[in-house]
């Protein structure tokens, strides 16, 4: 029996953008998402049809109509033309805020790879900030997490609680 499976050899395995896609939905619905908002801030002048900066008094806080879809602010300004046009602003603040975090990581990276001293050094001041996964996903969900263990404090026999919700792994120590 090991003499086949010896000789069997499989082709290697190829990277395949359809089936990343296919295994894993949530990229083609995050795609598509950012997909259409590149595609409302390239085209914000010919979407929007009114200007977003014009403050016209007489049409403050009318609500939404045939004329102006979501309505106006309290200075008159149509609010459908300042969503269109934040689209830039939200993917120009996006992109700058990756490309800087990439940029201080990639240095930080190389620094502590290539001086051990630096490494002590970031490392003491990670230690000294207290960040961890336990504390980076408390911020990534909003304190939601801190609530929920809460709350389970107060149950009797709170692990079953907490593994249904994902949590037990997280804040085993915390409970």
């Amino acid at each position: 029996m090991s003499a086949i499976t010896d000789d069997l050899v499989l082709p290697p395995r190829r990277f395949s953008l359809w089936t990343a896609v296919r295994r894993n939905p949530t990229i083609a619905f995050g795609a598509v998402l950012l997909g259409a908002l590149i595609v409302v801030a390239v085209f914000a002048p010919y979407i929007a049809y009114a200007d977003p900066f014009k403050i016209a008094p007489v049409n403050r806080l009318r609500p939404p109509s045939e004329r102006w879809w979501f309505g106006t602010d309290q200075f008159g300004r149509d609010i459908f033309s300042r969503t269109v046009y934040g689209a830039r602003v939200s993917l120009i603040v996006g992109l700058s805020v990756a490309l800087f975090s990439s940029a201080v990581g990639l240095g930080l990276g190389l620094l502590c790879g290539y001086f051990r001293k630096v490494d002590g050094i970031v490392m003491r001041m990670a230690d000294e900030l207290g960040v961890d996964l336990d504390d980076l996903h408390v911020v990534a969900t909003g304190g939601l997490a801190d609530l929920v263990v809460e709350e389970c404090r107060t149950v009797t026999d709170h692990r079953p609680l907490l593994t249904l919700l994902g949590l037990e792994m997280i804040f085993h120590r915390n409970v």
